[in-house]
């Protein structure tokens, strides 16, 4: 009973991991909330670093401003590292006497890159933004929801290989491996090794003991 309730608990674990990958996706590429904007000029507005606790860094996320050409009104726009100098020049104007057109989704970010777009926008005295400081024109929503859809069909690809695997894990035989050696578990004679070593020298070992193990100084 209690493996039932595991397996249904994992099984709807991972189908809630799909959806939350592929709910975003699906979500911008049916949007109504879809703009188009000519603008004659933009600049950097933010950079924002991302990394784990801090010490592990993961990517940085380009935020600009850019200013309509027939009512200067400001849009945050949310685009790749080479947005800016591909389309405007030092001076800010577009390289293209007709401006340069942007089709994006206006999204609002989350709370923290939100409080720091209206950090800086506070400074941007006189600048009127349509829809707000902290709302921001995604324009590479399509490619971001294409990798998001891909990344979906690889999740539930290898899902289903791994569900495979496990259910038939006793019928699938390796002809030749290595000899092996070491302290395991045995659950529907299948091993689960605490520790083990190999012929050729490669070992494992599991070391957390927490609840049952005392270390000396």
């Amino acid at each position: 009973m209690k493996k039932k309730v595991g397996t249904i608990f994992c099984v709807l674990l991972y189908i809630l991991g799909l959806y939350v990958l592929l709910s975003p996706a699906i979500s911008d590429l049916n949007s109504k909330d879809v703009h188009t904007v000519n603008l004659s000029a933009a600049g950097q507005m933010m950079v924002l670093e991302h990394s784990i606790n801090g010490l592990i860094p993961t990517g940085k996320d380009y935020y600009y401003i850019g200013c309509e050409s027939q009512t200067f009104d400001a849009y945050v726009i949310h685009a790749p590292k080479g947005w800016l100098k591909k389309n405007f020049k030092e001076d800010m104007i577009a390289i293209d006497s007709n401006g340069v057109t942007v089709t994006g989704v206006m999204k609002e970010p989350s709370y923290r890159i939100a409080r720091e777009l209206k950090t800086v926008a506070v400074q941007l005295e006189g600048v009127n933004f349509p829809y707000g400081s902290s709302n921001v024109l995604e324009i590479n929503y399509k490619s971001h929801a294409i990798i998001r859809i891909i990344l979906f069909g690889l999740s539930l690809l290898l899902g289903l290989l791994g569900l495979y695997i496990h259910k038939n894990r006793e019928k699938m035989s390796i002809k030749t491996h290595y000899a092996i050696i070491g302290m395991a578990y045995v659950t529907n004679n299948y091993p689960l090794y605490y520790d083990a070593i190999n012929e050729k020298g490669l070992g494992i070992a599991g070391l957390n003991f927490v609840g049952n193990a005392k270390y000396k100084e």
